[in-house]
């Protein structure tokens, strides 16, 4: 267990630092699907990909013909999974927030933490700086602007932009 997990963080460091050239960014995914992401590939990773547990990396899925830019955030955690499905588009400093919780009493005394709705995406594209809060669902189809925090449901055929993220545009 130990070694398989030194031998992810390994491939995780790799992928991250290795510069910005195109045929890199082309084979980057090659090298987090080493780390224990779960990528069907081929996709484009310009990297890195922050994540906040780094165990957790088994629990990201991600789809073919992804497109991820720089300095993308998984907040996820060992219990919660976060899919990313095929054609989709993420600008950078995208942060998909999918690390909450709930803190709930229990008769021993103790706290306990109850898991929550994992992030699903399908066929959408999403721009730069942008915070995925939890408890949403984004339908096919859908841009969604810069600078935002998506914090309810979207749309199919829409693009949404403002903070907190409103309709701007059916498509």
């Amino acid at each position: 267990m130990r070694l398989k997990r030194m031998k992810n963080l390994f491939f995780l460091g790799l992928a991250n630092l290795l510069p910005g050239f195109s045929f890199v960014d082309a084979h980057r995914w090659r090298l987090f699907k080493q780390s224990g992401m779960n990528i069907v590939g081929p996709c484009t990773i310009y990297g890195p990909i922050t994540l906040h547990n780094f165990s957790a990396t088994h629990n990201i899925y991600i789809g073919k013909n992804v497109f991820i830019n720089t300095e993308v955030r998984f907040a996820c955690t060992t219990s919660k999974i976060s899919i990313i499905k095929d054609n989709i588009e993420i600008g950078l400093h995208a942060s998909f927030e999918t690390s909450g919780y709930t803190i709930e009493y229990v008769d021993s005394k103790k706290r306990s933490i109850v898991d929550t709705i994992p992030i699903t995406v399908k066929r959408i594209w999403i721009s730069a700086c942008i915070t995925l809060l939890l408890y949403i669902s984004i339908s096919k189809y859908t841009a969604i602007a810069a600078a935002i925090v998506v914090n309810k449901d979207v749309l199919p055929q829409t693009i949404h932009g403002g903070i907190s993220a409103w309709l701007i545009k059916k498509i």
